[in-house]
């Protein structure tokens, strides 16, 4: 079953969940290599996950490696300057058992 999303930041948050979840090999590494500006072994096979539950609130993507090796945690945002401290330590709170963050 497909939901749609109607608000923007969530719309957004899953289109660069889908794109890193069905993108190919090549960009997945390419796009992963952006983010945390080195390479990471494992990218071709990670899992994708959107809007993974954490507590009251949720995680917007975690990418993580099969093995729990790592993973990437990404908090979405369509504000500038908006204050997402509380909704960050609480994201970086839940990854404790998702490996190397």
């Amino acid at each position: 079953m497909f939901a749609s999303q109607s608000e923007p930041r969530a719309q957004w948050t899953h289109v660069l969940a889908s794109v890193l979840a069905l993108c190919g090999t090549d960009h997945r590494t390419a796009l992963m290599r952006e983010f945390l500006d080195e390479a990471i072994e494992g990218v071709d096979t990670a899992i994708v996950r959107e809007f993974a539950p954490v507590g009251d609130d949720v995680i917007d993507i975690v990418v993580q490696d099969r093995d729990k090796a790592w993973a990437l945690v990404v908090q979405t945002s369509l504000t500038f300057r908006g204050d997402m401290s509380d909704r960050l330590k609480l994201a970086a709170g839940a990854m404790s058992d998702y490996g190397r963050v």
